[in-house]
């Protein structure tokens, strides 16, 4: 992003990045509306007129049941914050810190603040009390917790990144994941103000080199290697990464793959892969069969794709 910006300031006056914060409500749909409750109490044997005396008491024991499982698993009860200029996610951290806490709950923060509940109001209509929707305070319960580490995993044994989870525990590593593709992406289309002479971006590769005291033969850059340098060089690439599958299915018609079967095609990526890895122009992403293209390679693909799409006329005019 930044390489980005600085090659096009001139026609940038600045940008936008985020996010703060997003922030996930889940509401039961059937009882949030004033006949949905009354159906709810209903069934319950609760009375509109004993509604509040009933929630207030439900509210006791849900309150009761986090204050135990909080002394059970961090030694001290809820913590009551009586600001909304204190944020409870640093008061979280702060213990963490002080605590020393690696993993587990590290402690539950109660707050009252607005929300939607109903109170028992008379209707004269229906000769009896009804529940009204209003907007009201409620007490919320706060539960912080540090995932990193499994149960039974020792502390000092390597962290592993598991799959990213469709939930708000994982928001924080989707948006750092998000951050690092856009990064890429911005990167590749910065590339496309790069100065270097087509001939030297050329030179790099087309020799053939020693690497490990192997020989990695050069690349045909009109040839052979033509349609798998065109295919990585595919923007959707900079987001997802560069995989054996994707490039099967992308490459299953080209000269030199059309004909074969999958298990062939599949084995000559292989082979190709390594050679653009040996060659630096593309990354191994850790612990995945997932590549991304180095700033060598996106020069290289660029300068190559855009050489070849230009006409004679347009290559002589720059030539001049």
């Amino acid at each position: 992003m930044k390489t980005f910006i600085q090659k096009f300031s001139h026609v940038i006056n600045g940008f936008l990045t985020g996010f703060d914060r997003i922030i996930f409500k889940g509401s039961v749909l059937a009882v949030m509306h004033e006949n949905g409750a009354e159906s709810f109490c209903a069934l319950n044997g609760i009375l509109n007129k004993d509604f509040k005396g009933w929630m207030l008491s439900r509210t006791a024991d849900i309150v009761a049941g986090a204050q135990k499982l909080c002394m059970t698993q961090c030694g001290e009860g809820i913590t009551h914050v009586n600001s909304s200029r204190l944020r409870k996610e640093s008061l979280a951290h702060e213990r963490q810190r002080v605590k020393g806490i690696t993993s587990g709950l590290i402690g539950v923060w109660s707050a009252v603040e607005s929300c939607v509940t109903f109170k028992a109001s008379y209707d004269k209509v229906a000769g009896h009390p009804r529940l009204i929707r209003h907007w009201g305070k409620c007490k919320h319960l706060y539960f912080y917790y540090d995932h990193r580490q499994k149960k039974g995993d020792s502390p000092d044994a390597p962290k592993k990144l598991r799959a990213l989870r469709k939930s708000v525990a994982d928001v924080p590593l989707t948006s750092a994941k998000a951050a690092e593709v856009n990064e890429r992406f911005m990167h590749q289309l910065a590339q496309c103000e790069d100065q270097t002479p087509a001939s030297e971006t050329f030179a790099k590769v087309c020799q053939a080199k020693q690497k490990s005291g192997k020989r990695v033969r050069a690349l045909d850059l009109t040839g052979k290697d033509h349609a798998l340098l065109k295919a990585i060089a595919n923007p959707k690439f900079s987001i997802s990464g560069i995989t054996n599958k994707a490039l099967r299915e992308t490459l299953a018609d080209a000269p030199g793959y059309a004909g074969k079967s999958e298990k062939q095609i599949s084995a000559k990526i292989t082979r190709h892969l390594r050679l653009l890895r040996d060659h630096g122009l593309i990354k191994k992403m850790p612990k995945q069969n997932r590549y991304y293209l180095t700033e060598k390679g996106r020069v290289l693909t660029i300068t190559l794709n855009t050489a070849l799409a230009a006409s004679t006329q347009q290559l002589m005019k720059i030539a001049a």
